[in-house]
């Protein structure tokens, strides 16, 4: 029948899939519960609408099975948070110790699919510093890839079981294999320009790359309000260097002398836009410094 890691691949939208991980981790016995088919799909049965695997309950009104109305009920405390969760696929050498981690502190969770794969999940403000503890734990004995992305909600291109599948497959690419690399999707469906990513050098990252980038997007975010980063997002896309000039000189008048002082170390203006998209895509996975 299902395994665990069928239940999380088949999650409909986040709130599902922290359903599905806490009950892996708290009460197992739910999700094997079940240990018959369902009716093949005709004209007058048809299976549990959810999973369409196991059989639907016998009361004619409900159109789930067991255990996939109790993933229903167990997932509406759990909305807020998947909002504001991050995910991260692991393919590497060994599971790093804050994986094992998740399972004592709240709002994470992880899952272990053998010795080699894992899935955790938790705040994406705590995603940094989750990251620095792999190294400090770990250091360069670890290697592999770590595939992190939001959760997904149910939409026209897809919901969160084509979002994590996907994203399970991306793992496997061909990547040098004597590091720890990170691929980061900003959004749930940035698989559809994978490949664009890759050509400005986005994908993959090397870790200690990716948490500098997520130490820079922290300060970036303390030091800017959110309507002065807007606008210096618009001047950086100005083309015309003779524009760009007038209103940089303008817009650098409205800001603090540390918030000045950055951008110029930063020399931000001759970055490649997508580095500096990146940037903006970061500042919702970092708290504010002090």
């Amino acid at each position: 029948m299902l395994t665990n890691f069928d239940w999380l691949r088949i999650c409909r939208d986040g709130s599902e899939l922290l359903a599905v991980l806490e009950l892996i981790a708290t009460q197992p016995h739910i999700l094997s519960q079940e240990t018959q088919l369902g009716h093949p799909l005709a004209g007058l049965t048809h299976p549990c609408q959810r999973c369409w695997i196991l059989p639907k309950q016998e009361s004619f009104r409900k159109n789930f099975c067991q255990t996939c109305s109790d993933i229903q009920r167990h997932k509406k405390k759990f909305s807020k948070q998947a909002y504001h969760s991050v995910i991260i696929w692991g393919e590497v050498n060994q599971i790093p110790r804050p994986v094992h981690d998740c399972f004592r502190q709240k709002n994470f969770w992880g899952f272990v699919r053998d010795p080699q794969h894992f899935l955790a999940v938790l705040p994406k403000i705590k995603l940094k510093f989750w990251l620095q503890d792999i190294m400090v734990y770990h250091g360069s004995e670890i290697e592999g890839v770590l595939v992190i992305f939001p959760t997904a909600g149910e939409s026209p291109r897809g919901n969160m079981s084509d979002v994590l599948c996907t994203y399970i497959f991306d793992a496997s690419r061909t990547i040098p294999n004597n590091r720890l690399w990170v691929r980061f999707y900003p959004r749930p469906f940035d698989f559809f320009n994978a490949n664009t990513r890759e050509k400005h050098g986005l994908i993959p990252l090397e870790i200690t790359e990716f948490i500098h980038m997520l130490e820079m997007a922290s300060i970036f975010r303390s030091l800017l309000r959110p309507d002065i980063r807007d606008i210096l997002f618009t001047l950086l896309k100005i083309e015309d260097f003779q524009e760009e000039q007038f209103y940089w000189g303008r817009f650098m008048a409205k800001l603090t002398p540390e918030s000045k002082d950055m951008l110029n170390a930063w020399n931000i203006r001759r970055w490649p836009k997508e580095h500096v998209k990146l940037l903006y895509d970061l500042t919702i996975f970092v708290p504010f410094t002090t």
